[in-house]
């Protein structure tokens, strides 16, 4: 599980805002699954709905935006899951329509479905 804890490129939550969010909303100091809640409400409410400039812009770039469609808004999720300990990775259905999934340890979240 260590593999889907890892920052990349993309998943770069060792950023300064992003740890800096981290701190403010407690995320480290709250149950597992008040963890994962509380980043998915974030996530989901308080990142507006929006096409970032590319699907590729790591997770710091869509929090400093403000904004995201699917996969970019995928990408800070699981972003801040990670740095919240909180192992996840994203596979891919070719067979469903490229429709993708967030994996968080057994369970799947559905999350958008690719053009």
């Amino acid at each position: 599980m260590d593999k889907y804890l890892k920052e990349t490129k993309m998943l770069d939550y060792s950023n300064a805002n992003i740890q800096q969010l981290i701190r403010e909303r407690r995320w480290k100091n709250i149950n597992e699954f008040e963890r994962l809640k509380s980043i998915y409400d974030f996530v989901r409410d308080e990142i507006l709905f929006g096409y970032n400039i590319d699907d590729n812009v790591p997770a710091s770039k869509v929090l400093a935006d403000g904004y995201g469609q699917c996969n970019t808004k995928g990408t800070l999720f699981m972003a801040l899951l990670r740095a919240c300990n909180i192992p996840c990775r994203v596979l891919l259905k070719l067979k469903f329509r490229h429709q993708y999934y967030i994996q968080i340890k057994h369970h799947l979240l559905h999350s958008c479905r690719l053009p």
